[in-house]
């Protein structure tokens, strides 16, 4: 999801893959009809020839715009666009990395890594990550700018009984997923997020550059592994007065 810094500079990342293209020129076209008033858009192998791209990823595009609530896929009929939902760029319910979401929002992105450290971990990240955890652990920030400003505190806690190797030969990674993968024997199988507000804790607040006490959206993730084992916890925290998240509900009586 997010690049690593060199020497203090934040590398910004280079490549875009075909899934995330495809996503973004299928909303622009949605977006591109909306404004001409056709709510609904072409067949699937259309899509394809109209945007380059091959059906496969088309269709994996048009799903993750439905599950934003930004397009209404019926079954026989047709793909349809939702357009009040087009102008959402912070989805709750899309699984974007910090980046994306940054970049969705009109900034530029990127990313430093201000802290790798081995460390006790907190009684309550010991405790979400199981009774069998030690309470040693790896702690990386990552502080993700949106145009330069701070934006996101991500703070990863990684127990170091999960590690495959010495916790002193570890380097932080470009994300909580890529640093699992690479020095443990496990991978992240998928994440459970809690969400809420707070006031800004005094180091976060110096990091995001913002008073103390000033309320964030927080972001808690537990990181389940193949074994069903919580093999990390992030803790997230988000200037909200840069990134608004939203969400699009359906009827589900329809």
């Amino acid at each position: 999801m997010h690049e690593p810094t060199d020497g203090g500079r934040p590398r910004r990342p280079n490549h875009t893959s075909h899934f995330d293209q495809a996503k973004r020129a299928l909303e622009t076209l949605a977006a591109r009809r909306a404004s001409e008033g056709v709510s609904r858009l072409p067949a699937e192998d259309r899509l394809a020839q109209e945007t380059g791209f091959s059906r496969p990823t088309v269709r994996s595009a048009l799903l993750a715009l439905q599950k934003e609530g930004k397009v209404l896929r019926q079954h026989g009929v047709g793909t349809f666009v939702n357009r009040h939902a087009l102008g959402i760029r912070a989805n709750l319910a899309d699984d974007q990395s910090f980046f994306s979401v940054i970049e969705e929002a009109g900034y530029e992105p990127y990313l430093d890594i201000v802290r790798l450290a081995q460390e006790r971990l907190p009684d309550r990240i010991v405790a979400q990550a199981g009774a069998h955890t030690e309470a040693d652990g790896i702690i990386i920030d990552r502080l993700f700018r949106a145009s330069g400003e701070p934006a996101v505190l991500s703070r990863d806690h990684i127990p170091v009984v999960h590690l495959g190797v010495d916790a002193s030969a570890v380097s932080a990674e470009r994300s909580t997923f890529a640093f699992v993968r690479r020095w443990t024997p496990h991978h992240v199988r998928y994440s459970v997020a809690s969400i809420y507000a707070t006031d800004a804790p005094a180091h976060v607040a110096e990091l995001l550059n913002v008073p103390a006490g000033t309320a964030v959206l927080a972001m808690d993730h537990l990181h389940i592994d193949e074994r069903d084992e919580v093999i990390g916890i992030t803790e997230a925290f988000v200037r909200n007065d840069l990134i608004r998240f939203s969400v699009v509900r359906t009827n589900v009586e329809e």
